[in-house]
């Protein structure tokens, strides 16, 4: 109970965040954006490691890629990870990150943001609200957020289906 109230109270944070502060949109595509950065839940073995791979391809395509996972654990992964991530014990009250990593990160521009957060964790929606970029594109969510674009992932469908509903609806979009 003690932290569906916390959880509430960050996203009513986030949303009186989000009207104070506005940015500056611009539409691209997988093709047109040189840089993008996909926030993702690195807590799930599966979505993490299918969102890794998928970071790879988008690598491998030539594209300037930032990524940063959240753990929502206290304790940090018993190995080290190849990405960047905060977790849990580096959130406050209102689950809003103090993780030097995670405010470099959203201190970056950048032309495209992705998040990842099937399970709409606060920690992840804040950094999401924060990121200075140009178009974000998200999983759908009852939450407020600033997304561009949200797409409706089904759970058992998982980043597959979520990167190729994406890479379908980005290729849809005509720009100037």
């Amino acid at each position: 109970m003690f932290e569906s109230l916390r959880s509430r109270m960050a996203f009513d944070a986030i949303r009186k965040w989000l009207t104070a502060h506005h940015r500056t949109r611009k539409t691209h595509t997988l093709e047109t954006a040189s840089s993008i950065a996909v926030l993702f839940d690195a807590t799930k073995e599966k979505t993490r490691t299918e969102t890794l791979a998928w970071i790879k391809d988008l690598k491998k395509s030539g594209k300037n890629v930032f990524e940063l996972g959240f753990f929502n654990e206290k304790k940090p992964p018993q190995s080290i990870p190849n990405f960047y991530f905060y977790n849990a014990k580096e959130l406050n009250w209102s689950l809003e990150t103090q993780s030097e990593k995670a405010k470099t990160f959203y201190g970056t521009t950048c032309d495209l943001l992705i998040c990842v957060n099937p399970d709409e964790l606060p920690a992840i929606s804040w950094v999401a609200a924060k990121c200075k970029a140009a178009m974000k594109i998200g999983m759908a969510t009852h939450h407020h957020n600033d997304y561009d674009l949200q797409i409706d992932t089904p759970a058992e469908k998982g980043v597959h289906f979520f990167a190729s509903q994406l890479q379908f609806y980005l290729g849809k979009i005509k720009t100037p």
